[in-house]
């Protein structure tokens, strides 16, 4: 009669698959000594230890499990194995495809930082001569790359970019700006200085007195810096805003020397398809403002909001001519609308239009609702930080256009013009 083998606690259950198809029958009544079954441990724990008589059926327990577990590392081996080595040629493969990406991307960057775009030009109709509009380096180029190509960044659904964009703007120019050092390089440096503006027209003239970026793109003229154009004569039409300006007389016959390519429809930019006919083959101004513009926006006209400011939705692209002339279709941006009526010259369509960081387009509250009257220079509302556009609608034949400013339009030249300057007058007067 055999003796059991003496269990000590630094014996371990072998479990491995051979191991588990061959576990012994045991009879603890033919040797007189009770099995002792020894649970492993993660090394440095406690084994712990139970009296247990294995019947027959533990046993047959123990066997299956161990076939199962054959059968399920059978079935995994495809998954088990290691991956093929890499052929020399594959590796040679991927180091060219690699090398020719980078040398891709090299050639783009000499291009990009090496490239000189040429000087926008446009007529100045304050100093009546012939400007450049000035744009800093990266941020000129960047733009350009953008909308080089007509429709690319619809095509490639950059809308994603400009929100990106839009809201990293409004986070950092409305951050407060709390000591002399912080206003200097955000403000004097970064936009005064670098653009040349004229602080004297403003009512805070100190870049100190300022506590945000957008602060200072907000701020308030002084009193008189900019005379209002026959204030008291209903008949003209003034600049609603300092900006670059384009305007056709009919805009369904020329607005396409503008807008190439691009099917404008009115009732689309209102939000309101029966004005469409109202507005059919009207007067249409663009009135793009630029970062180094005064950023608040005025009523050109005497009269009343007879519909209230309604919003809405659309990307945010950038309005400067670049992008204007992409067929991007950057006037149906997100944009305000409202209908004033003038005595003169019926509904006048009113879109205060965003772009690329200027999210933000606020109308003052006293010419929110319905009745508000807007007198010629009144204030209407504010532009955050960098481009934004006002679009104006006059019904047709009731705006002829100042000769200067329609002769540059139809040769696709911008004027520069500053709010309240006289833009043209009910015809025969």
């Amino acid at each position: 009669m055999g003796t059991a083998r003496d269990l000590s606690h630094t014996d371990v259950l072998d479990t491995s698959p051979s191991a588990l198809d061959t576990v012994p029958s045991i009879d603890p009544g033919a040797t007189g000594v009770e099995p002792v079954f020894i649970a492993a441990g993660k090394p440095g724990n406690a084994l712990h230890s139970s009296s247990a008589q294995l019947t027959d059926a533990d046993t047959k327990t123990v066997q299956q499990s161990g076939r199962r577990f054959r059968t399920l590392n059978a079935n995994s081996d495809h998954w088990a194995r290691y991956p093929s080595h890499v052929r020399r040629w594959q590796a040679w493969a991927m180091l060219v495809v690699l090398g020719a990406f980078l040398v891709c991307v090299v050639i783009d960057l000499a291009v990009f930082f090496g490239w000189q775009p040429t000087d926008y030009t446009l007529w100045d109709g304050v100093t009546r001569s012939l400007t450049t509009e000035f744009a800093p380096g990266l941020v000129g180029k960047s733009t350009i790359a953008i909308y080089a190509h007509p429709r690319l960044a619809t095509v490639f659904q950059l809308q994603w970019f400009v929100r990106l964009t839009t809201d990293y703007c409004g986070t950092m120019y409305d951050k407060p700006l709390l000591t002399d050092t912080d206003k200097y390089n955000a403000i004097y440096v970064d936009y005064i200085q670098l653009y040349n503006i004229d602080m004297s027209d403003f009512a805070r003239k100190q870049y100190s007195q300022f506590s945000t970026v957008n602060d200072w793109f907000t701020r308030e003229l002084a009193p008189g810096a900019r005379p209002i154009a026959h204030p008291d004569d209903d008949y003209a039409v003034v600049s609603p805003a300092d900006a670059r300006l384009m305007a056709f007389e009919n805009w369904d016959k020329d607005l396409h020397i503008w807008l190439k390519n691009e099917e404008f429809d009115v009732g689309s930019l209102l939000g309101d398809a029966s004005l469409s006919s109202y507005f059919d083959r009207g007067t249409f101004l663009a009135v793009r403002l630029a970062p180094a513009d005064y950023h608040r926006f005025h009523s050109p006209v005497n009269g009343t909001i007879v519909q209230p400011w309604k919003v809405l939705a659309g990307p945010l692209w950038s309005v400067n001519a670049d992008a204007v002339t992409s067929e991007n279709y950057v006037y149906f941006n997100q944009r305000k609308v409202a209908i004033i009526e003038s005595p003169i010259f019926g509904k006048v369509a009113y879109v205060a239009i965003g772009a690329t960081c200027v999210g933000s387009v606020d109308i003052q509250p006293d010419v929110w609702g319905p009745n508000a009257a807007v007198p010629k220079g009144k204030e209407l509302g504010i532009m955050k930080f960098g481009g934004s556009t006002v679009v104006l609608l006059f019904r047709q034949g009731v705006l002829q256009l100042d000769p200067e400013i329609l002769y540059n339009s139809l040769r696709k030249v911008e004027t520069r013009v500053l709010m309240g300057m006289y833009l043209g007058s009910y015809p025969g007067r």
